[in-house]
C-alpha cells in the first residue's frame, strides 16, 4: 500500500474514481435509447481513462517497478485527472430521463439538508446518508461524489444479477417505505407480553440503540433501524421491482 500522501496514493485514488466513471460510462454505452455519437464519445473518453489509469501506474501487477519518471507519472495523473472531469460536462442530462432524475433527485436532497422546501424532509435525507454511510463514506470519494456512489454501488450489483437500474429517486423512495414499515412494527407494544426482568432489558436495549451510532452519523436515527433497512435493500439486488413490495 503507498504511503498516505505519496504520489502512489493520490494515483490510486485518481484510478478509483476512473474506474467508477468507467462504470458510469458504460451505462451510456449498452443504452441503445442515447445516441450512437453520445455513446461513440462514451467509448471515447473510455478509452481515454484506461490509457490514463495505465500511465499513473508505478508498478505492474507482478510488482516490477515500470521505467517511468515521476514527471511523466504526474503528467499522466493530471491527464487522468481532466478525463474524469469532463464526463459529467459532456454528457447532457437534459436529453437522457435516467439522468436527469438523478440531478434532480440530487437538487431536492440537497434543499432538504439544508432546511429549504423539497420534496423530501430533512429527516428523509439524513435516513439516506446514515443507511448508506458504509458505502459512501469512505477514502476517494468526497461529498459531491457521494450520491453517484451510492447510486453505482446498487446498480453495478443489480446488473451483475440481470436486472435493469433504478432511479436514484427509486432508492430514495425504497429507503423512505422501509423506514415506514419498520416504524409500524414498532408501534407493535411488545411490553404487553413481558415481566419485569424482561421489561427493564428490552428498555435497556433501545438506550443503546440510540446511541449506538458511528461517530459524525445525523442524531435521532438508532443502529434497529439502519440494520432494518440495510437488511430491507437486499431486496434491490434480487427482485425486479422491489418498490411494489
Amino acid at each position: 500500500m503507498a504511503k498516505k500522501n505519496s504520489m502512489g496514493y493520490y494515483g490510486g485514488l485518481l484510478r478509483r474514481q476512473g474506474y467508477r466513471r468507467i462504470d458510469q460510462l458504460n451505462q451510456i454505452i449498452n443504452d441503445k435509447t442515447i445516441t450512437k455519437s453520445k455513446r461513440e464519445w462514451a467509448r471515447e473518453q473510455k478509452r481515454e481513462i484506461r490509457s490514463a489509469i495505465q500511465g499513473t501506474r508505478m508498478y505492474s501487477k507482478t510488482g516490477k517497478r515500470y521505467k517511468k519518471t515521476e514527471k511523466y507519472i504526474g503528467q499522466q495523473m493530471v491527464r487522468l485527472a481532466n478525463a474524469i472531469s469532463g464526463v459529467k460536462p459532456r454528457y447532457n442530462a437534459k436529453n437522457d430521463p435516467f439522468e436527469r432524475s438523478f440531478w434532480m433527485t440530487q437538487q431536492q436532497l440537497n434543499m432538504a439538508s439544508a432546511g429549504k422546501p423539497s420534496v423530501y424532509s430533512k429527516t428523509e435525507a439524513k435516513l439516506l446518508y446514515r443507511v448508506t454511510q458504509k458505502i459512501w463514506q469512505k477514502e476517494g470519494v468526497s461529498i459531491q461524489d457521494r450520491n453517484q456512489e451510492i447510486l453505482e454501488h446498487f446498480n453495478s450489483i443489480r446488473r451483475q444479477n440481470n436486472l435493469s437500474m433504478i432511479t436514484f429517486d427509486d432508492l430514495v423512495q425504497y429507503i423512505i417505505k422501509a423506514n415506514e414499515r419498520f416504524k409500524d412494527i414498532q408501534e407493535v407494544n411488545p411490553e404487553k407480553d413481558m415481566d419485569d426482568e424482561e421489561k427493564e432489558k428490552f428498555n435497556q436495549a433501545q438506550k443503546s440503540d440510540n446511541s449506538d451510532a458511528p461517530v459524525g452519523s445525523p442524531p435521532g436515527i438508532g443502529q434497529s433501524v439502519v440494520n432494518a433497512i440495510e437488511d430491507a435493500l437486499e431486496d434491490l439486488f434480487i427482485l425486479p421491482d422491489p418498490l411494489k413490495i
